[in-house]
């Protein structure tokens, strides 16, 4: 009888185990992957009806790649880990350097410059303003001022994270010092990100994988924009947004936060605006019960389950065989 209740024991602890790894498997994940202090104003004013948010890694390469003069259009840099120096050509012709360090972010405008790291260096980087389908990157000349290296014996090496087209005009600014934040989001079909929330800085999202649908609004009404990849988004500071997967399989989205008040939370939980269309915020909390049962992926959450049924048989024969 002792064994009876002890094999049902261990069959119950292994349900809960096995109902944990499925409730984790449904939870959404936001990673941070780069913050740092940018130092003076920044102020980013995109005209074009569309244009491209880029998101790159830049780690050091020995073979030199980079290592020449280039040109970017505006883009802002996190340096994660080593460091960096850039050289820029000033009005008079002659060069300057600046050297960047891990915890430090800085914005770069459009024009002309060549940079080294050390060989631990890596860097989170995010274009703005990007031509559709353009490149990131373009050769240039080396100026003949002084102090203007002709070339680098180490340079940088890019990997795109994520690209998208983001529609219409956008405007961003900070008087002051701000930091830039860039985050990988991942949510489960049927997911959210906790309800009706905004920020206190600018919101560049590129969609990697999957979709996701946004919803702004206020008391009359809320409309729905749904994002899949290759599409990018600006949420303006402040705007309050609930974000849901409503597609069939994960979302994946790199976002980069600019301006965000130095040591200030990314996230402000927001109020239901109340209008027609406005998802609950009760209701955003918990995934849809469609979404606790893997229905494409969720290979972890099935071989957990597979474990604990078959360790669970072996246990309750085990103790059957003991009578």
């Amino acid at each position: 009888m002792k064994r009876q209740r002890l094999g049902i024991l261990i069959v119950g602890l292994l349900t809960i185990g096995t109902a944990s790894a499925f409730a984790q498997a449904s939870a959404p994940a936001i990673t941070d992957l780069a913050r740092g202090k940018i130092t003076g104003p920044i102020n980013i004013d995109v005209k074009d009806a569309s244009s491209d948010v880029v998101m790159n890694r830049v780690v050091y390469d020995a073979a030199g790649v980079g290592g020449t003069w280039h040109s970017h259009p505006l883009h802002y840099v996190t340096v994660k880990a080593g460091s960096m120096t850039i050289y820029r050509p000033g009005a008079d012709g002659a060069c300057t350097s600046k050297t960047y360090t891990a915890g430090q972010s800085y914005e770069e405008p459009a024009g002309t410059h060549i940079h080294e790291g050390s060989p631990d260096v890596e860097l989170l980087v995010l274009y703005v303003g990007v031509p559709v389908g353009g490149a990131v990157a373009k050769d240039e000349a080396a100026p003949t001022g002084q102090n203007c290296p002709a070339k680098l014996n180490g340079g940088l090496k890019r990997t795109e994270l994520a690209r998208g087209t983001v529609q219409g005009a956008y405007q961003a600014s900070a008087t002051g010092d701000s930091e830039m934040l860039m985050q990988l989001v991942t949510i489960p079909p049927g997911a959210s990100l906790r309800g009706w929330y905004s920020s206190p800085a600018a919101l560049f999202a590129a969609q990697k994988a999957g979709s996701i649908t946004v919803y702004t609004g206020d008391a009359t009404s809320c409309t729905a924009k749904t994002s899949t990849a290759g599409q990018g988004r600006f949420v303006a500071a402040n705007q309050a947004i609930f974000v849901r997967n409503e597609g069939s399989v994960p979302s994946e989205v790199y976002a980069t936060r600019l301006a965000l008040p130095v040591g200030a939370a990314p996230r402000v939980d927001a109020k239901n605006p109340g209008g027609a269309n406005c998802p609950d915020v009760a209701a955003a909390a918990t995934p849809s019960p469609a979404t606790d049962l893997p229905r494409t992926g969720g290979p972890e959450a099935l071989m957990m389950l597979g474990l604990g049924l078959t360790a669970a048989g072996t246990v309750v024969a085990g103790l059957s065989r003991r009578r």
